[in-house]
């Protein structure tokens, strides 16, 4: 895993950050573990930034079950921060994502 993330650096960490910080090497490396063993699990752990049967709707209603509200709530999502872990695609909820709350009609 360690050779698969120094041959990806340059593309998800800038440049500054691979030779400065070793913090943020490290993080992304615990990153990298994290999302293997999500996705070799049977069946592997969703991540879902959208729900699939919002994809492509303007604006998506706010589902608290499913998101805490990031810095702003509102009726309906304006962007998501952090995805919903699932159990597995259409599971239960493992962990709630954070999401970006807005009021579109206001």
């Amino acid at each position: 895993m360690s050779d698969f993330l120094q041959a990806k650096y340059p593309r998800i960490l800038p440049s500054n950050i691979v030779t400065e910080c070793l913090h943020a090497i490290a993080y992304a490396e615990k990153s990298m573990e994290v999302c293997w063993w999500m996705c070799i699990l049977e069946p592997p752990i969703a991540m879902e930034w959208v729900p699939d049967r919002l994809q492509g709707q303007p604006f998506q209603p706010f589902n608290r079950d499913l998101y805490s509200p990031f810095t702003k709530t509102g009726s309906h999502l304006e962007y998501t921060v952090w995805p919903v872990l699932l159990l597995y695609k259409h599971g239960p909820v493992l962990s709630k994502g954070v999401a970006q709350g807005i009021n579109p009609y206001r």
